[in-house]
Formats: C-alpha cells, structure tokens, sequence
C-alpha cells in the first residue's frame, strides 16, 4: 500500500514537473520504481532513486534505464531554467546599458544550453554591441545550422533574429564601429525581408507587407552608413 502511494505521489509530480515530450519517461520510471518498492524495502528505496544512478548494485543490484531517464531529464529541466534565468539577466542587462554584463550572462546561459540557437543570437548581437565581428559571426553562423538541424521555422528563426538584434541596435549605433554598425543593420534587413518572404508564403499578406517595409528603412539606413 505504500509503495503504490508513493508511486502515485511521484506519478502527480513528475507529471506536473516535466513538459510533455518528457512524460513517457516520467511515467515509465514511476512503474520502475513501484517494481523496486514491491521486491524491496519501500522506506529505503524513497530515498534511493534520486541520490544514485541504478548502476550502483548496491542501491537497485540491477540497471533501471527508466530511473536513470528521469534523473537525467531532471538534470535538463534544471539547466534549462537555470539558462533561461540567465538569458533574462543579460536582457535586463541590455535594457541598463551595461553589454560587458549582458554577454557574461548570455555565455552562462550557452554553456548550459549550447544547443540554444535562441541564445546564440543573442551573443552575436551583444558582440557586435562590443564591435567584435569575430564573435558575432561564429555565433551567428552557429544559430543559422542549429535552426537548420532542429527544423525551425523560418518565421521563428528570423523573429528570434529580429528581437536579438533590435534589442542592442540603439546601442551600436551610437558606440560600436561602423562595421559592426553595418553588420547588425544588414542582419536586421535580411532577417525582416526573409520573415516577410516566409510570411508571404502562408498568405498573410498584411504581415508580410509591414516586414517588407521594415526591411527598406534598415536597407536604407545601409546606404547611409
């Protein structure tokens, strides 16, 4: 009886916990786990599942791979929001002034989630704020094929592009070099034209016009630089 109470409490818990993509194997480690309450003592294998991997054989004495797929997605949720905490102090960074402290934060968030294409925007933005194109082209070159090997939309590839780079624009205008200056109007003009081009596409003609116009006043400003 208390082994499937305590099963049932996980059960409610992870599934409240973790994102949908992840419920099967939240799921899967509950019954692995009630397995174990049943074929052992329930008091010490509460404890057991979250402080030691299954290959420990003197915790579980075979592999559980559902209890290890749980403690590893845990692992992922709590970078993921760790990442995300950084990621919202560089934003707040930005909207201060202060890009040394922006790109701090956004590199802890990236070494978490490296992955993040989302995040690699951003750093490129933030380093062309600093003037330095070296970085703002690894960077960037690294969000475009994560968005090509993650099959993101063109639409939310370039909106993430737009926000990132309209979020430092002001500033490097006003303080970074004028090739840096180039590089974040001409990112800010392919990124609202191909927004429009994806938006045309889908018929959303009202959209993609404003994109189209967006797109010829930082095309413009170009010409000025």
């Amino acid at each position: 009886m208390t082994a499937a109470l305590v099963a049932l409490c996980t059960l409610v818990l992870l599934l409240g916990c973790f994102e949908a993509s992840t419920t099967s194997e939240a799921t899967s480690f509950v019954w692995d786990w009630l397995g174990y309450l049943v074929a052992h003592d329930a008091g010490e294998a509460i404890f057991a599942p979250w402080g030691y991997r299954s290959a420990d054989p003197e915790v579980y004495g075979r592999e559980y791979p559902a209890v290890d797929a749980a403690l590893e997605i845990r692992d992922v949720v709590e970078m993921t929001e760790r990442a995300g905490e950084y990621a919202w102090q560089a934003e707040v960074a930005v909207d201060g002034g202060d890009i040394p402290l922006a790109v701090e934060q956004i590199n802890d968030a990236l070494e978490l989630r490296p992955g993040d294409w989302r995040y690699r925007y951003r750093a490129g933005a933030y380093a062309l704020a600093e003037s330095d194109v070296d970085v703002w082209k690894t960077q960037d070159d690294a969000a475009t094929q994560q968005t090509i090997d993650s099959h993101v939309s063109d639409e939310k590839s370039y909106s993430e592009a737009i926000e990132a780079y309209e979020s430092v624009f002001d500033y490097t205008q006003a303080n970074a070099s004028r090739e840096a200056r180039v590089h974040i109007t001409n990112e800010l003009y392919e990124s609202y034209y191909f927004r429009a081009e994806a938006r045309a596409r889908e018929g959303r003609a009202a959209e993609a016009n404003a994109d189209y116009a967006r797109a010829k006043e930082y095309k413009d400003l170009i010409d000025e630089l």
